[in-house]
């Protein structure tokens, strides 16, 4: 649900700052952007990971262990 407010947010014409304004109109985009990030990742469980995990393994092929860990470890 969270995800979906963002991307509603970021689509929603009327913004608190309007983008027309050069730099400062993203701002609110970007904490919008940020908050979500961060909401997302306080929420991600290790039975989330694993899965996760898995499913990159289904769609890739094997992977190297080392690249995984090193954004898993930057996650926490």
């Amino acid at each position: 649900m969270l995800i979906t407010a963002a991307l509603g947010y970021f689509i929603f014409p009327a913004d608190a700052i309007p983008d027309i304004a050069p730099l400062v109109g993203f701002t609110d985009d970007f904490g919008v952007l940020m908050f979500a990030l961060t909401q997302i990742s306080e929420n991600i469980t290790p039975e989330i990971r694993e899965k996760a995990k898995e499913k990159l393994n289904a769609w890739l092929g094997e992977t190297d262990k080392n690249d995984i860990s090193e954004i898993d470890s930057s996650l926490q």
